[in-house]
């Protein structure tokens, strides 16, 4: 989606939280902070997620550090805005008194607005005395702007380390209970669920064993399984949503699906389950016919039923 930024697996969970923001900008806007080493990436992604929420007529703005310490912003013409970006910050690490002053007379302006900041920092730097101290002397509040933010990484081995220091904390702070339960959950693709995704269903195919009868489900804990006919029976009372069998020795199960076949599953058990959350009573699926599309169902599925856990399904 993002032109700008090739998809990695260190940097998958960042670009999914981005793309799910620019796809369903009220339900995903937060304040947002992206660390990175490289600043042309972090700058080239920033101003992806700009082109395409402008090309949806939202009113956006793009700063770099060095225009707030140059005197080259005006305030008045910052608020009111769907997102500001706030790009480089702490890339210049001896930033003056003066300087610091300027950048949290920012921030004061803009803490009711959502703001997308990227930095340079490592984990390690943020939680330092130093970058404490020279946020909060500067009257910037180092907590609000750095565990008031959603933290995004573009090497995700970076998040592990940053919940390390966020345990070492003093208790107390709720930005610190908020910042470990967003960085402890994954991130799915805008287009999938967290428990019903392509990659969850092509490998309980692929490990199945064609033996026996097996049929995909979900439960009504959110789990999708593919159970042979004997549990089926066993869990009538937990299952949420049944696909028609697979027969023993079709040769359906035990091998990858195809695109097709993985795509239809997917389509099958994602309309049951819309279905079953309307209903509340259990769905068996052999066919659908489609009046929606399936981003328009998940869309649904997340802002109407989960929407206050909307980013981790």
């Amino acid at each position: 989606m993002f032109l700008g930024v090739n998809k990695t697996e260190l940097n998958q969970r960042a670009i999914n939280y981005l793309e799910n923001l620019v796809v369903d900008f009220d339900t995903f806007r937060s304040r947002l902070i992206l660390f990175g080493k490289d600043p042309e990436t972090r700058t080239r992604l920033a101003q992806d997620v700009l082109t395409i929420l402008n090309s949806q007529n939202r009113k956006t703005k793009y700063i770099h550090i060095n225009q707030i310490i140059n005197d080259e912003i005006s305030f008045s013409k910052i608020t009111n805005l769907d997102l500001v970006v706030i790009d480089g910050l702490l890339d210049k690490k001896s930033i003056n008194e003066e300087h610091v002053q300027k950048i949290g007379n920012l921030l004061n302006v803009l803490q009711h607005s959502t703001i997308f900041i990227t930095c340079s920092l490592a984990s390690e730097e943020v939680f330092s005395e130093e970058i404490r101290n020279y946020f909060d002397n500067g009257g910037v509040r180092w907590s609000r702007n750095f565990l008031g933010c959603k933290q995004l990484f573009l090497d995700d081995s970076e998040r592990s380390i940053f919940i390390h220091y966020l345990n070492n904390e003093p208790k107390g702070d709720y930005r610190i209970i908020q910042s470990i339960d967003f960085l402890s959950k994954e991130i799915p693709p805008f287009n999938q669920l967290s428990f019903l995704n392509h990659s969850i269903i092509n490998d309980l195919i692929s490990k199945g064993n064609d033996d026996y009868h097996n049929s995909l489900v979900i439960t009504s804990d959110r789990k999708v399984q593919l159970m042979p006919f004997s549990q089926v029976k066993v869990n009538r009372e937990k299952i949420a949503v049944q696909l028609e069998a697979f027969m023993a020795g079709n040769g359906y199960v035990g091998c990858e699906p195809s695109n097709s076949e993985l795509n239809q599953y997917f389509t099958f058990l994602l309309h049951g389950y819309h279905t079953y959350l309307k209903t509340k009573k259990p769905v068996f699926v052999d066919n659908v016919n489609a009046t929606k599309m399936n981003y328009d169902i998940i869309r649904e599925i997340k802002k109407e039923h989960f929407l206050n856990e909307s980013i981790y399904l």
